[in-house]
């Protein structure tokens, strides 16, 4: 039916697209009096190309049911990032990681929003860096990926500090302290003395950097500090 009958498999999946569109409304994502009108306009993309897509990629690993609705996720969240001054992130999504593992629609849009936040942080200025300090600020586990670039005999000594307090748990270490961990680093790197509270601030305002990028202009998402500190860690989980 989905090779040669797309139009009548879409009658039969119409609850899936109302059920799915429900939700967001009962999330405050559209208001109800916009529910026909998207539902709409999520069948005339289904017809357009949407099914056609989904006809050449549907490998059988899962149940059609349930990769129609993620597409059908998909398109809601496509809807909600067009319109203009509209706050929409994947806060929901993002906070079902800290519990448990997210449901297939929302890694799909998890999977997304990594994707943007890898772009906008390979485009910083000093990129390896930020990454670094941006773990660091987030308390993430620093790895030997984190620093490698910079493993030379000047740096051994603050790369071994680092490795000793940051690639296990350092819940127990004041932000400070961190922070003069990594700035023994750089200072090592880029040969200055710089003050680990600089660093510090350097990092926090960088975050809002990218926090102001991730929600773009006009604003399109809702990302707050927070939130920006559970994507990283669903980025690194990701590549682990």
């Amino acid at each position: 039916m989905l090779r040669l009958q797309p139009g009548e498999l879409l009658l039969r999946y119409q609850s899936i697209i109302g059920f799915t569109v429900d939700g967001f409304i009962r999330r405050g994502f559209f208001s109800a009096a916009e529910r026909e009108e998207l539902i709409q306009e999520i069948n005339l993309a289904m017809l357009e190309r949407k099914l056609a897509r989904i006809a050449q990629h549907y490998d059988g690993s899962v149940y059609l049911r349930t990769y129609f609705g993620q597409v059908v996720y998909r398109l809601c969240i496509e809807h909600g990032r067009r319109r203009p001054q509209v706050s929409f992130v994947a806060e929901e999504a993002l906070e079902q990681t800290a519990g448990r593992e997210p449901d297939p629609a929302h890694r799909a849009l998890l999977a997304d929003e990594a994707r943007r936040l890898d772009a906008i942080l390979r485009l910083l200025p000093k990129a390896y860096k930020s990454r670094l300090c941006l773990k660091a600020w987030a308390r993430l586990l620093i790895t030997w990926l984190d620093v490698q670039l910079y493993d030379a005999p000047p740096t051994r000594g603050a790369i071994l500090a680092i490795k000793e307090k940051l690639f296990g748990p350092y819940d127990d270490l004041t932000e400070l302290e961190v922070f003069t961990l990594l700035a023994a680093l750089f200072n090592r790197v880029e040969n200055k003395e710089g003050a680990p509270d600089s660093l510090r601030r350097w990092t926090t305002e960088l975050a809002g950097r990218v926090v102001a990028a991730l929600n773009g202009a006009p604003p399109t998402a809702a990302y707050q500090p927070e939130t920006l500190k559970i994507l990283l860690a669903y980025v690194e989980k990701m590549e682990a």
